[in-house]
């Protein structure tokens, strides 16, 4: 357990500071490789939300990106952790 939720602090660290390095990039390119990493996430909360009008275009992306950081860092921390037990039962 220890291991699990100490990568996904890293793991969710890392996300957050190179989220904001390329979306605070001169270049619009930043946001869009942003996007295109939570796109999954984004499209689920598109689909599951409900959203109507002009909604539909910035909600989905607001709530996306912090689940979408969050939910791969908890996936990283889990593999971490799963990883270092299969290590522990081979020895």
């Amino acid at each position: 357990m220890n291991t699990f939720v100490k990568y996904s602090f890293v793991a969710l660290g890392i996300q957050v500071v190179a989220s904001a390095e390329l979306v605070l990039a001169a270049h619009a390119t930043g946001l869009l490789i942003v996007i295109d990493v939570y796109y999954p996430l984004i499209f689920f909360i598109t689909k599951l939300g409900g959203f109507t009008g002009e909604s539909t275009m910035m909600l989905p992306v607001f709530f996306g990106i912090p689940s979408g950081i969050l939910l791969y860092g908890a996936l990283f921390g889990l593999s971490v952790s799963l990883l270092k037990g299969f290590k522990k039962q081979d020895s």
